[in-house]
């Protein structure tokens, strides 16, 4: 199932590389509206690929452009015809997109009325809990963290600041 972006927005591929800290092998010419699953992509999807031995399920697949690992991007593209953004982590690069298509957005108090946040739970200050968020008893959120829709910090878990 594909993540689509919650805005409506679409994203040019130089733009996703410059998000991600990739570069792009191959033409700028589509825009992307989600994150998709190798198998289930469409032409307007973007999906990852985190080693060699799953590389040739871009054969077949239909997504508008690849993040896979900078050692492969360039000849992933020459052999599959896709583009693709070689990126030094596509764990992370998966997730910087994953964050502009659907960014947190925070309740009026950092908490968003959704969620819930043990009594006994710590906030540092300008931490965000968006909706369907857990926190725990005795939990510790550090200054300026970002727990996200329906996360589950447990209990006496220490998170740190800036996260």
């Amino acid at each position: 199932m594909a993540r689509r972006s919650r805005s409506g927005d679409a994203f040019g591929l130089a733009e996703l590389a410059a998000l991600t800290g990739g570069t792009l092998h191959g033409p700028d010419a589509a825009r992307v509206t989600a994150v998709a699953e190798l198998g289930q992509a469409a032409n307007s999807d973007v999906v990852f690929v985190v080693d060699q031995k799953r590389l040739s399920a871009l054969a077949t697949c239909e997504a508008a452009v690849a993040l896979v690992p900078s050692e492969l991007a360039a000849a992933a593209h020459a052999e599959y015809g896709m583009p693709t953004i070689g990126v030094a982590d596509p764990y992370i690069a998966v997730a910087a997109v994953l964050e502009r298509f659907n960014p947190l957005v925070a309740g009026e108090q950092g908490v968003h009325a959704g969620a819930f946040v043990a009594e006994s739970a710590v906030l540092g200050e300008g931490v965000v809990v968006a909706a369907g968020a857990v926190v725990e008893a005795g939990a510790r959120i550090g200054a300026r963290s970002e727990i996200g829709p329906c996360s589950y910090v447990g209990p006496e878990v220490v998170v740190g600041a800036d996260c």
